[in-house]
């Protein structure tokens, strides 16, 4: 029985805990900040009243942000014809449903019994009852004012189906004459749970679509809600969420088999931005889903940082909801501005990764990392969770730095030779060279970048140039890449430096991918 109680209890945490949609007033996503704004809350009908479509003023997302995928031209939107008007059973005012069953306690919060509400209530649906009679039943069965059970046509024909979210979701609606269920959410698992959050027309076709929550129901891993879009076709539900498996680069945001998710909570909500949202970010009349985490929710996570949150947008294509821009916090450690610019870098958008490479050589506003400062913000973790003393700040370290702006000076240089630059990437390979002279922090690349130039100035072929940088990585590749991403070899362990933070893990091709 305390197992009984403590997951009854655990579940009912979990349920007061689904995050509650939001409508954005603005949006600001500045090349700087990359944050959202906040939002008013909205709330649910248990009435046929349709949700009203909100009022939106919003800006585009900064140009300088990497986009996934481009904006959708709304003027190819094919708006659907309504359905002819459905056919349900002649009601019946007299009758009142009989559910006491359904809401007695040991059966509602995990005895074991098996209860199922569907049959129940088709049968009195189908008997002549009324829909709303429904509804009052469950709203007092769980004795509160629950907007999970409500009506409103979601299904384009004219007639308003019945939503019952009792732990799982239903929605039940008629077709010939009788009430039969048109969607059943059960994502499985121990104590599973499915919700609406919200209903709107996110891509303008004139048919309501089912913002909907799923969580698994384990009790023992933290596993995130997933959220599905979802749109009746004139058959079924069916998800508009296409986006092929997708793992953002940081590690938070995920995206399989028509749902996503993003692990971890958003910035300790401490910032007016929400962790769920659906925005018209780009301001075309579309809507986007807006998902913000990344931070860790267990304390042994927690000490493996350091963490970023981020910001992952879904936008409509055309045909499904792909992933648009994943937006990182702002790095608050030099090491993540390399990350950024490194991943600028890979992507081939040279301009944006020369800026953030300048960054990291020259701004003072990055904080330093090393191992020990590594062990010390653990240490920080715990003792706020322990209660023992919280450890002393570790005085600055700015080894890191060295090999870092080196790094940095070293792809700048890259790509300054890739643009045909010849003139700049001498001034910055003179640089890097008086900066980083023998038996100083960061000569390795100093090293590097002469192999690279020698060669260049031999044979003007960049991928010439490159093979003779990747057979010097070979030779080096632990100390040349351990201060900027994951490399695995027997000299280290890698998550020492960075934490278990998902990161570019390197092999000396990418050193200089030019071929």
């Amino acid at each position: 029985m305390k197992n009984l109680f403590f997951i009854s209890l655990i579940f009912l945490i979990l349920i007061g805990c689904v995050p509650a949609l939001s409508t954005p007033v603005s949006v600001d996503l500045s090349p700087t900040v990359f944050i959202l704004p906040s939002a008013t809350a909205t709330t649910y009908p248990i009435t046929r009243k349709p949700y009203a479509t909100p009022a939106l003023t919003t800006t585009p997302i900064a140009s300088s942000t990497a986009l996934l995928t481009k904006a959708f031209d709304v003027s190819a939107i094919l708006t659907q014809t309504p359905s002819p008007a459905a056919e349900c059973p002649q009601q019946n005012k007299t009758i009142v449903p009989n559910f006491a069953t359904l809401f007695e306690k040991d059966k509602m919060y995990g005895s074991g019994e098996n209860r199922e509400i569907e049959q129940p209530v088709l049968d009195f649906l189908n008997a002549g009852g009324l829909p709303s009679a429904v509804i009052d039943a469950f709203t007092k069965g769980f004795e509160e004012n629950n907007f999970n059970f409500f009506q409103q046509d979601v299904t384009n024909d004219q007639v308003p189906e019945l939503f019952i979210g009792d732990f799982l979701l239903h929605i039940f609606g008629c077709k010939n004459g009788k009430y039969i269920t048109l969607m059943k959410m059960d994502p499985g698992g121990a104590i599973a749970y499915s919700n609406i959050l919200h209903i709107q027309d996110m891509n303008l076709n004139g048919v309501p679509d089912l913002l909907i929550s799923e969580w698994i129901g384990d009790i023992n891993l933290y596993i995130p809600d997933i959220y599905r879009i979802m749109e009746w076709d004139g058959t079924s539900f069916k998800d508009l969420i296409t986006q092929s498996d997708f793992e953002s680069r940081y590690g938070a945001g995920v995206a399989n088999d028509g749902f996503v998710s993003i692990n971890g909570r958003w910035n300790d909500g401490k910032t007016p931005e929400k962790e769920l949202e659906v925005v018209d970010v780009d301001k075309n009349g579309t809507f986007e889903l807006i998902l913000r985490g990344g931070l860790p929710t267990h304390p042994d996570t927690q000490m493996r940082g350091p963490w970023r949150a981020e910001t992952d947008i879904y936008m409509w294509n055309g045909k499904g909801f792909v992933i648009h821009a994943v937006i990182p916090d702002p790095p608050v450690y030099r090491f993540q501005a390399m990350q950024d610019a490194e991943y600028a870098f890979f992507d081939g958008e040279y301009d944006k990764a020369v800026t953030l490479y300048r960054e990291v050589i020259f701004s003072d506003k990055l904080e330093w990392w090393s191992s020990d400062r590594w062990v010390n913000e653990s240490q920080k973790v715990y003792a706020g969770y322990s209660g023992d003393p919280t450890p002393t700040p570790l005085p600055p370290d700015d080894s890191e730095y060295h090999h870092l702006s080196a790094y940095a000076r070293y792809r700048i240089m890259l790509i300054y030779l890739k643009g045909g630059l010849l003139s700049d990437a001498k001034v910055i390979y003179d640089t890097l060279q008086k900066k980083h002279p023998d038996g100083k922090e960061g000569h390795i690349v100093a090293e590097l970048a002469t192999v690279l130039w020698d060669e260049f100035l031999i044979s003007n072929d960049l991928s010439a140039s490159c093979s003779k940088a990747i057979e010097f990585t070979n030779a080096n590749v632990f100390e040349i890449f351990n201060y900027v991403g994951s490399v695995k070899t027997d000299k280290s362990f890698e998550w020492t430096f960075h934490g278990i933070q998902k990161e570019h893990s390197y092999t000396s091709d990418d050193i200089c991918p030019f071929k």
